[in-house]
């Protein structure tokens, strides 16, 4: 979305009269997430589309010593491993847990 607004694609509300409107905002941001747009730019660093949207990360940039404390925080019971209600426990804590989709009207009646 960031990208989108820094091209100029951002929604009238906040780019003024020659925004998108919401929808052509909506569609804007669905192109370039199923890879219509050929390219995309994060932080200035250029991705290839091959699908998936993840961003190629420098490992010398990478704290081990902090990536080490964080395994060790997560593996509640100590064993060396995460097992799946560990990693539920950890992701959930740091807030970045897959959140359920709201289902609509219909399918909670």
């Amino acid at each position: 979305m960031h990208t989108a607004m820094v091209d100029g694609k951002g929604t009238r509300d906040l780019c003024g009269k020659d925004g998108l409107t919401t929808e052509e905002f909506v569609d804007h941001i669905a192109s370039m997430l199923s890879g219509e747009d050929a390219d995309v730019v994060l932080d200035k660093v250029q991705i290839q589309r091959e699908g998936s949207f993840e961003p190629e990360i420098d490992q010398s940039a990478v704290d081990e010593e902090a990536m080490q404390q964080l395994f060790e925080e997560l593996d509640l019971d100590g064993n060396g491993s995460i097992d799946l209600r560990e990693f539920t426990k950890g992701l959930t804590r740091l807030g970045v847990a897959p959140r359920k989709h709201i289902r609509n009207r219909e399918d909670r009646v």
